[in-house]
C-alpha cells in the first residue's frame, strides 16, 4: 500500500460521527411505497 493510502486511511478511522444534541426530530409521514415499475 502506497504511503497515500496509509494516510487517507488513517483520516478515515478517525472521522466519528458527533453524538446527537438538542431535542429529537419528530416522525415524519411517507406516503406507501409505489409498486409500479421495473421489479413488478
Amino acid at each position: 500500500m502506497h504511503t497515500i493510502g496509509k494516510f487517507v486511511l488513517g483520516l478515515m478511522g478517525q472521522l466519528r460521527a458527533k453524538p446527537a444534541v438538542g431535542d429529537s426530530v419528530t416522525m415524519i409521514s411517507l406516503p406507501p411505497p409505489e409498486k409500479l415499475g421495473w421489479f413488478e
